[in-house]
């Protein structure tokens, strides 16, 4: 049986910049759904359209996923997800850092033709920066 993730997508939002957290998304309109771990990009995009009311005549044109890069302190920076690959690798890193918590998506939906299709434009990546001497919180345990 496949474990499901509780996903909160704000969308009509902003991504903004902490200093003590890196990366945090912002938006008066949020929707929450589960996801399985064999999520497809496509699932995905139809779940955030189906989901997030985002009116007529918008289309869907970016996912972005917050990604905890550092453990201590926490800290996330942003992931464009933009096929299965991505949606892959945002479900397991999700799964060996969230501790339970929430994965965090922000949709972006621009004025375009009608509905939302299958394939949300990849405008490239933003890199980021992982804390390699980060102590894992289970370091020691045995």
């Amino acid at each position: 049986m496949s474990r499901k993730s509780e996903t909160l997508v704000y969308y009509d939002g902003q991504m903004l910049s902490d200093p003590n957290f890196g990366v945090v998304f912002h938006a008066n309109n949020t929707v929450t759904f589960k996801i399985s771990r064999r999520t497809t990009f496509e699932v995905l995009n139809q779940l955030v359209c189906k989901k997030a009311p985002h009116g007529q005549g918008r289309q869907l044109q970016s996912i972005k996923y917050r990604l905890p890069t550092s453990l201590e302190p926490l800290t996330y920076s942003v992931f464009h997800v933009g096929d299965d690959g991505d949606v892959l690798m945002m479900l397991e890193t999700h799964s060996q850092y969230s501790y339970g918590g929430l994965i965090e998506l922000l949709a972006t939906f621009s004025e375009g033709e009608a509905g939302c299709s299958n394939q949300v434009p990849n405008w490239g990546r933003t890199n980021f920066d992982f804390d390699l001497n980060a102590q894992s919180p289970t370091a020691g345990l045995r």
